[in-house]
C-alpha cells in the first residue's frame, strides 16, 4: 500500500513539472529594429475601449485619436481617429492601454485593421505632456535613419 502510494505521488510531481505553459514571450528588438519592422508608427491618445466582445473573438478594440503619424507603409490611418486591435490577454501579447492617456502606438496591418501586441511596442507606458517633444525628435530620428 504505502509503494502503491510512493508511487503514485512520485509520478504526480514528475507531471506537475512536465506541464506545459503558454504565454507572451518576446524577443528583444532594438527601438530602431521596432521602428523598421512596423507597418506604422503613430503617437495617439486613447479616446475609448471597447473590450465587450473579447470573450467572443478575443480581442479589445481601442479608438485613438491621431496625434501624429510617423509611419504608414502603404495603411491608410484614419484621421482623426482610428481604430486599433490587440489580444484581451497579456498572456496572448495583448497591450493595456489606458482612455485618455498618450501612446506610441506601432504595429501591424491585419485582416480587421491595425493591430498591436506587447512584442511589437516600441514603448509599454503613456507618454507624459513634457516627454512629447523628447518623443517626437526620437521618433523623426528614427524617421531619418530608416
Amino acid at each position: 500500500m504505502k509503494s502503491t502510494f510512493g508511487a503514485c505521488l512520485s509520478m504526480s510531481l514528475v507531471l506537475l513539472t512536465l506541464r506545459s505553459v503558454s504565454g507572451c514571450t518576446c524577443m528583444p528588438v532594438t527601438l530602431h529594429g521596432s521602428y523598421k519592422s512596423s507597418d506604422f508608427v503613430l503617437v495617439g491618445r486613447v479616446i475609448y475601449k471597447d473590450a465587450t466582445q473579447n470573450y467572443r473573438n478575443g480581442n479589445t478594440y481601442y479608438d485613438v485619436e491621431v496625434l501624429r503619424v510617423l509611419k504608414q507603409d502603404g495603411i491608410e490611418i484614419g484621421t482623426p481617429v482610428t481604430r486599433i486591435t490587440t489580444r484581451s490577454a497579456d498572456s496572448l501579447c495583448g497591450v493595456y492601454l489606458e482612455v485618455g492617456q498618450v501612446y506610441i502606438l506601432n504595429g501591424f496591418k491585419g485582416d480587421s485593421g491595425l493591430r498591436i501586441s506587447t512584442c511589437s511596442m516600441m514603448s509599454r507606458g503613456p507618454v507624459c505632456q513634457k516627454m512629447l517633444g523628447f518623443v517626437y525628435d526620437t521618433l523623426d530620428t528614427l524617421q531619418s535613419l530608416a
